[in-house]
């Protein structure tokens, strides 16, 4: 795979993820409703609650 073409898609894959984080920023919901949190099943809870 050429250089260019990594860069394309590399800068395609940053495209997609701001327009998504557009996307999730224009979502309203009521209090936890849209509120998702997935732990690793090696992670603790509180490593998490902290981050």
């Amino acid at each position: 795979m050429s250089q260019d073409h990594k860069k394309k898609s590399k800068d395609l894959e940053i495209y997609k993820t701001r327009k998504l984080l557009e996307l999730l920023k224009s979502k309203k919901g009521f209090h936890t409703e849209l509120i998702s949190v997935y732990i690793p099943p090696d992670r603790k809870l509180s490593d998490v609650t902290n981050y």
